[in-house]
This record gives structure tokens, C-alpha cells and sequence, in this order.
């Protein structure tokens, strides 16, 4: 019997969000923490991102950041979409072991859930290549962080007003969220 394909899955807001803490290098960040505000933040040390409503939780004792020294004003006053991203390059890629099948055919001629995609079908990619930067307003950002900021809903994008030197971290305001993504140079 073929079994078939199983789609590669759009990760969800609460995806991303696991995603950017355990990617920190920072241990201390491997979660989310509660701010002196009431928010909860997660952070990379490359984007923070935060809900906009307060929570009923106490602040987390040893925050590894304090984030109201960061410039949460940063954006201008015009949002602009995020620029699209090639989501095939981030997301996931074919399992080479079971041919994107999520099935394998045992010695005894049974067949079990692949060992290596855990009958998925596909592996997740580890990025370590973030490809080029991508310009938004007079800044450019990583694509990887542009593409994971779009999956929140209605993520738009506030460029700094003017050309800032050095180039300044970008705001983004969506549906219960807040973010902040610092730049890169190209």
C-alpha cells in the first residue's frame, strides 16, 4: 500500500515563537519571560518579539533582558507589508530516507514510520544560512526573521522615517503582537 505524501505544514504563531527561544544562545532565554510590564517576550538576541496585552503572571526574576531598554518606538509612522520570502528555503525540506513518504520497508518486508522524519515525510531545515538581506525601508534584515515575523497575523512592518546611521532595528505590529528585528549588514 502507498501511503501518501503528507504536505509540508505552514508553522504557527506559537511554532515561531518556540522556535526564536530555542534558537538563543543565551540559556536564559531558552523560554519565554515575563517583563516588569506584564508581557511576555521571547527572544533570539536577534529579534524580541512581545504579546501587547499584559498578562496576570509575576515578572520572571532573572530576566535576561531588560525590555523596556529597548526602543520599542523605533518604527516610522507608515507600515508597509512584510516583503515576501521564499518559504520553500526555510521550512522544510524532503526526508532522504523515506523519499518524502514517511514510510520504510523493514528487512521482513513490514513497513514501520520512517526513523529519521518520524513518518512525516519531511525534516525540518536547520538554518545556518540566513541568505542575503533583504532592504525595508532604509534598513536591510535577515530574510529568515522577515519570513518568521510574517507568519503572525497581520504583521506589518514600520520602517525607521529616515535613513538612519548606523541602521536601526525595524518595528512590526500585528495582531497581538509586537516585534523588533535588529539589521544586518550587508
Amino acid at each position: 500500500m502507498l501511503k501518501r505524501r503528507p504536505s509540508i505544514p505552514e508553522p504557527s504563531v506559537d511554532d515561531v515563537l518556540n522556535w526564536i527561544a530555542e534558537q538563543s544562545q543565551d540559556t536564559r532565554v531558552r523560554s519565554p519571560f515575563v517583563g516588569p510590564d506584564g508581557r511576555t517576550y521571547w527572544t533570539d538576541g536577534r529579534v524580541c518579539v512581545r504579546t501587547k496585552a499584559a498578562g496576570s503572571e509575576p515578572p520572571t526574576q532573572d530576566r535576561p533582558l531588560d525590555p523596556s531598554k529597548l526602543d520599542w518606538e523605533c518604527g516610522g509612522n507608515d507600515p508597509v507589508e512584510i516583503p515576501a520570502v521564499d518559504a520553500a528555503m526555510y521550512v522544510a525540506e524532503e526526508c532522504e530516507e523515506c523519499c518524502g513518504l514517511g514510510i520504510v520497508t523493514c528487512d521482513y518486508d513490514h513497513e514501520h514510520d520512517c526513523p529519521v522524519c518520524d513518518g512525516a515525510g519531511w525534516c525540518a531545515l536547520d538554518r545556518t544560512d540566513y541568505g542575503e538581506p533583504i532592504d525595508v525601508g532604509h534598513s536591510a534584515f535577515d530574510p529568515w526573521y522577515l519570513w518568521l515575523l510574517s507568519r503572525f497575523p497581520n504583521m506589518r512592518a514600520r520602517p525607521a522615517a529616515a535613513s538612519p546611521e548606523p541602521p536601526r532595528a525595524m518595528y512590526f505590529s500585528g495582531d497581538g503582537f509586537e516585534a523588533i528585528l535588529m539589521p544586518r549588514t550587508k
